[in-house]
């Protein structure tokens, strides 16, 4: 972790879905929320401003300073963002699917364990598994269910 026992996650995507991320994760002790990116500045900065979090307009700076990114964007971008966050050493929490694309699954989920990263899909986060964030993060391998990704089955 790059700071302290604190886990930074960026979150990248704030529309309906990222809105909700970034309200959660706020409520999670021992996680701070390092900013959030999106491809639309206004609404990042709506975002930013309602929660007092920083917002990037280079989603290289926001993965620079991150031990996680809660990926929220529609899935055909999931990928991309997906492999430069893994680059820059971030585990990944991904709203699923994971890509659109088993093949890009694939990739990413080779790509994370060579680097010793978790790649975790999401469903609905909430505080009924807020622990679960904290636990991943911590854990230096991959989170292994049926088809190499557990599903954190959020309600």
């Amino acid at each position: 972790m790059k700071k302290g026992n604190t886990i930074r996650i960026g979150v990248i995507g704030v529309g309906h879905l990222g809105n909700f991320h970034v309200k959660r994760l706020r409520e999670i002790s021992g996680i701070s929320i390092s900013g959030i990116y999106d491809n639309n500045p206004i609404r990042a900065d709506e975002i930013s401003n309602q929660y007092d979090v920083k917002s990037f307009l280079y989603i290289e700076k926001l993965l620079e300073i991150s031990d996680a990114v809660s990926i929220v964007t529609p899935t055909p971008h999931h990928f991309e963002i997906a492999n430069l966050a893994l680059d820059k050493g971030c585990h990944l929490f991904i709203e699923k699917p994971i890509t659109d694309n088993i093949e890009h699954a694939g990739l990413l989920l080779n790509k994370a364990e060579k680097l010793n990263k978790i790649i975790v899909a999401i469903r609905r986060l909430s505080l009924e598994h807020k622990s679960s964030c904290q636990q991943a993060c911590r854990h230096q391998h991959f989170v292994l269910q049926e088809q190499q990704v557990h599903l954190l089955d959020y309600k």
